[in-house]
């Protein structure tokens, strides 16, 4: 079901239509001018994080729909960051699940700027890996070029000679070098992946950082840590797997009058 923003949700409740002008995020409520007037006059309100209507309503989805509730404890909001997990947990989780983790925070208590700009950090490393095995499987790509050309033109020196031998031969080369070509392709396309993704994922944490609350913000920078994690784990495996595919090849002329003779009786 869509979000009715509006109409002020408390006049709604009170049995009133009222035309809303306001959004608290942390309320998670649409307010109209009087509910918006009384909602200032509170002190533990001060805070709130409050925005027009109109501004509310050019969030992304993603954000508006971004869950702030545990799923496990469904009254429960997030409340605390558990970093060896890697996730936002509520107060009934840490007693439980959590009560063992050792780097447990306050969502509150931390700095959100701070940590998107490590996240961030860590996706320019991943970049500068990505575009570095890149370049090194585009320089193999290059070398090979070359020698596959100098495969050709070797073959071809002797082809007049040996004709239907090196036809044969020279696919054999190709399709060798095809199929390392297209392996290394692959690899470079991942990589191409994983550099165009990273700032997309800076777009919707920064517009998460604009539009949420620090529960939005921590939540969405859980998920996008692990998809970067990923990537990491996938770019490392990859660089720890790195080899530059060689060619190297040696043909030895036929001796011609061995291969053909010619008897006359």
């Amino acid at each position: 079901m869509s979000e009715i923003i509006n109409q002020c949700e408390i006049c709604f409740l009170g049995g009133e239509l009222k035309t809303s002008i306001k959004y608290c995020l942390d309320c998670r409520q649409p307010l109209c001018e009087g509910c918006y007037q009384q909602h200032g006059k509170f002190r533990l309100l001060n805070e709130h994080k409050v925005l027009t209507i109109e501004e509310y309503s050019k969030f992304l989805p993603e954000i508006r729909s971004f869950r702030k509730t545990c799923s496990d404890h469904e009254d429960e909001t997030f409340e605390f960051l558990c970093v060896d997990h890697n996730c936002c947990i509520c107060f009934l989780c840490l007693k439980d699940k959590h009560k063992l983790c050792k780097d447990v925070h306050k969502v509150k208590s931390l700095n959100a700027e701070e940590q998107m700009e490590l996240f961030f950090s860590k996706l320019n490393s991943n970049k500068k890996e990505a575009e570095r095995l890149m370049n090194s499987y585009q320089s193999n790509i290059s070398d090979l070029r070359k020698e596959t050309q100098s495969a050709k033109s070797h073959i071809q020196s002797i082809i007049n000679n040996v004709q239907s031998y090196l036809c044969r031969f020279r696919s054999t080369i190709e399709r060798q070098l095809a199929d390392e070509t297209l392996k290394l392709k692959q690899k470079i396309k991942y990589c191409e992946e994983v550099v165009a993704k990273i700032p997309k994922r800076k777009e919707v944490l920064q517009k998460f950082m604009k539009y949420g609350d620090s529960y939005q913000v921590f939540g969405k920078l859980c998920a996008l840590e692990t998809e970067q994690k990923i990537d990491k784990r996938q770019i490392q495996d990859m660089e720890s797997k790195f080899h530059k595919v060689k060619f190297r090849f040696n043909i030895v002329p036929p001796i011609l009058e061995q291969i053909v003779r010619l008897t006359v009786s």
